[in-house]
C-alpha cells in the first residue's frame, strides 16, 4: 500500500488534519475500512497514524458481512483510542473484542510512548450495536444466524452490562436480549441510561425471546423519557396459559411507566417508532392494544404485530385514528389464517392518513374459505390504494402468498408519488401456480401507469402464455419510467426449480426488440432479471445496455445454474468495455433482499 503519508511535509500535514477534522468527511472516507484496511494504515503511515487515529476511531464497526478477525496493530489502536470512540458495532462473535473494550484502560508500553499516550476507559460511547451475524446455508436456502455458545453469550452480557453502566451518555442501543428475572443486572443498566433515545433487542440466535423477559424489559425502558424508537424484532416464545401468573400485567406495566415518564419533565417525548414481535391467536395480556391506549405513543412508524383474538377493540379504527395521526410507515405480517391480523391491519390503514410506505412479509390478501374449498378477497390492497394513493411512496410484499394481480396494477395506476414498487414472491424454492400469484401481464397493461417517480421496480411476473404484443405493452410501460434506476425482472417459478428453464418461461426472453421499448432509461444503474429473460441473450441485447444505460453499473442474474453465464462471450465484452461494471449470479435458493450484500 502506498501512502501519500510516508514523507510528508508540514504543509501536506496540516491540510489532512484539517480535512480530518470535519465529521461527515471522515465518515465518508473511513465508513468502508475494513479492520484489515484500518491495520493497513496504522502500519504504513505510523508518521501521521499518531494524529488521525483519534479521527478514525471516532466510528469502530466490525458487524454484519463485513466482519473480519482482528489484528494485532488494530487491537493495540483499538484500545490505545478507547476515550475517542463513539460508535461501536459488533456481532456476537466479537466478544472478545468486547472484553477488551470493557476491561480495558491501558495499552501495551510502546517506545517513546509517554503518559499522555495511554489508554483510558472507554467513557464517551454515544451508539452501540451487538448483533448476530448471518451466514447463507445451502441446504435450507436462506440466512441463518451464527450462534456462541452459552459461556460466551454470559461473557458478553456481563461486558456488555460494564460498558453500559459506563457510558450514561449512551443515546442508541442494539443488543440480544436473555431470559431476565425482574433483578437481572441488565435491566438496571438500560433503566439508568436516561438519554437513550433507540432501543432494539433481539435474540441470541438459539432461542426466542421469553414472554417475562419482554414485559421486565418495557418496565426497564418506557419511563426513560428521551426513547422515541423501540424494536423488538424476534420472535417471542409465548409460555402456556398456566404459567401467566409469571408473566407481569402489561396494562399495568404500561399505565405505571406513563406515569414515571410524564412525571420526570414537562413536555416528554413520545415513542415515534415501534416494533413489537408477533403474537399468536390465543395469548393474552396485549402489549401493543395497550400501548395505543396509554398516551405514550405519536407513531411515525410501526411495525403490526399480529393480534391476540381476544384483544379485539369494538372501534379500533377510531383507536387508531386518535392514536395515530402522524403514522408514515407501516410494516406488517399477515399470512392466511390470521383473520384477527387482517381486521386490525385494515383498520389501521383505513385509520392513518397519509402513509408514505406499507411493507409486508408473508403476506396474504385473501381468506381460505373451508366450506366452498376457496379463497375470498380481503381487498386490504384496494383499501391502501383508496385512503393512501396520494401519498404513497413505497410499496413493498417480501414473501407475498395470495395477492390479486389487479391489486398490484391499481397501486402502479393511481399511486402518483410512487418511488419504490418491490413485490417479491415466496422465496427460496417453493412456488405453485394456485391463486393470484404473480404479476399477471395482462392486467399490468390494462391501464397507464402513473407512477413517473418511480426510482425502483422489481416486478414478478407470472407463468401463464404472453402473446409478444401484451409483452411489447408491458416494456412499453417500464419504458415510460425515466426517472427508475433499479430495475427487477423477476418470474414466479413451479416448485420443482428442475423446470424454471421450461415451458411458458421461453415466451419470456427479453430480445433486442423489446428492449427498445427501454431506451428511455436513461438513469438505469442496476438491472436484475431471472434467467428466463436473459438465457438467449447475445451480442446485439449487451451492445444496446452499453449503447444506451451509460449509467448501468450493476448486473445480477437470477436462476438455476446461472454462474455459467457469466463466462459467455457477450458477458464478457462487456465486463471489458466497464471495468467498474459488477456483475453477479444469484442461485435460485437465496433470498432476494440478500442480492445487496454480494
Amino acid at each position: 500500500m502506498n501512502s501519500p503519508f510516508e514523507s510528508p511535509s508540514m504543509n501536506r500535514g496540516n491540510a489532512i488534519h484539517i480535512v480530518l477534522a470535519i465529521p461527515e468527511l471522515t465518515c465518508e472516507l473511513f465508513s468502508n475500512l475494513t479492520s484489515h484496511e484500518l491495520a493497513n494504515c496504522i502500519r504504513v503511515c505510523r508518521y501521521w497514524m499518531h494524529h488521525l487515529e483519534p479521527v478514525l476511531w471516532t466510528n469502530f464497526c466490525n458487524g454484519g458481512r463485513r466482519r473480519t478477525k482482528l489484528l494485532p496493530e488494530t487491537t493495540a489502536a483499538l484500545i490505545r483510542n478507547l476515550p475517542y470512540i463513539r460508535t461501536i458495532e459488533l456481532t456476537l462473535q466479537d466478544h472478545a473484542v468486547l472484553q477488551e473494550l470493557a476491561h480495558s484502560t491501558t495499552h501495551a508500553s510502546q517506545p517513546g510512548d509517554s503518559a499522555s499516550d495511554r489508554g483510558e476507559p472507554c467513557t464517551q460511547l454515544r451508539r452501540l450495536t451487538l448483533e448476530n451475524s448471518y451466514r447463507f446455508e445451502e441446504y435450507l436456502g436462506y440466512m441463518k444466524p451464527e450462534c456462541i455458545n452459552a459461556r460466551d453469550f454470559s461473557l458478553l452480557l456481563s461486558n456488555t452490562i460494564t460498558l453500559l453502566n459506563r457510558n450514561p451518555l449512551l443515546t442508541h442501543l442494539t443488543l440480544p436480549f436473555p431470559d431476565v428475572k425482574p433483578d437481572d443486572p441488565i435491566l438496571a443498566a438500560i433503566s439508568n441510561l436516561k438519554g437513550l433515545q433507540y432501543l432494539a433487542v433481539q435474540s441470541n440466535g438459539v432461542s426466542p425471546i421469553h414472554t417475562r423477559s419482554v414485559s421486565l424489559l418495557l418496565r426497564a425502558c418506557l419511563p426513560l423519557p428521551e426513547v422515541t424508537e423501540l424494536r423488538i424484532n424476534s420472535h417471542v416464545r409465548w409460555v402456556d396459559r398456566v404459567h401467566d401468573m409469571d408473566i407481569p400485567d402489561m396494562e399495568t406495566i404500561i399505565e405505571e411507566a406513563a406515569v414515571t415518564r410524564f412525571s420526570q419533565t414537562p413536555t416528554p417525548g413520545k415513542i415515534k417508532a415501534l416494533e413489537l414481535p408477533s403474537r399468536p391467536e390465543s395469548s393474552s395480556n396485549p402489549i401493543a392494544l395497550s400501548l395505543l391506549k396509554s398516551g405514550l405513543l405519536d407513531l411515525e412508524s410501526f411495525t403490526l404485530p399480529q393480534f391476540a383474538g381476544d384483544s379485539l377493540h369494538n372501534n379500533f379504527e377510531q383507536l387508531v385514528r386518535e392514536s395515530c395521526p402522524n403514522l408514515k410507515h407501516l410494516r406488517c405480517s399477515c399470512s392466511s389464517g390470521h383473520l384477527d391480523g387482517c381486521r386490525h391491519m385494515r383498520d389501521f390503514i383505513r385509520g392513518c392518513s397519509g402513509l408514505l410506505s406499507f411493507v409486508a412479509d408473508a403476506f396474504s390478501d385473501e381468506d381460505y374459505d373451508y366450506r366452498n374449498n376457496s379463497y375470498q378477497p380481503r381487498c386490504l390492497i384496494s383499501d391502501l390504494v383508496s385512503h393512501h394513493r396520494e401519498t404513497l411512496e413505497v410499496y413493498e410484499l417480501k414473501n407475498y402468498d395470495q395477492v390479486a394481480s389487479r391489486d398490484l396494477q391499481q397501486v402502479l395506476a393511481q399511486c402518483k408519488r410512487l418511488k419504490r414498487f418491490h413485490v417479491i414472491a415466496k422465496f427460496p424454492n417453493y412456488y405453485r401456480l394456485d391463486g393470484d400469484r404473480g404479476f399477471e401481464t395482462e392486467d399490468a397493461t390494462e391501464g397507464d401507469w402513473v407512477c413517473t417517480e418511480l426510482r425502483e421496480l422489481w416486478i414478478t411476473l407470472g407463468r401463464y402464455s404472453i402473446p409478444k404484443y401484451v409483452q411489447d405493452r408491458l416494456y412499453e410501460q417500464i419504458g415510460r419510467l425515466e426517472q427508475l434506476e433499479q430495475l427487477t425482472l423477476d418470474i414466479n417459478r413451479r416448485k420443482d426449480p428442475q423446470l424454471y428453464h421450461w415451458g411458458d418461461e421461453k415466451r419470456l426472453e427479453l430480445d433486442v426488440n423489446m428492449l427498445g421499448e427501454l431506451a428511455g432509461l436513461k438513469n438505469l444503474r442496476s438491472l436484475r432479471m431471472a434467467s428466463c429473460f436473459c438465457s438467449n441473450m447475445r451480442m446485439p441485447e449487451v451492445e444496446f445496455m452499453h449503447e444506451h444505460w451509460l449509467r448501468l453499473s450493476e448486473i445480477t442474474l437470477m436462476g438455476l445454474d446461472v454462474s455459467h453465464l457469466r463466462a459467455k462471450e457477450h458477458w464478457q465484452w462487456l465486463i471489458g468495455k466497464r471495468p467498474h461494471l459488477r456483475f453477479h449470479t444469484i442461485e435460485i435458493g437465496q433470498m432476494p433482499e440478500y442480492v445487496h450484500y454480494l
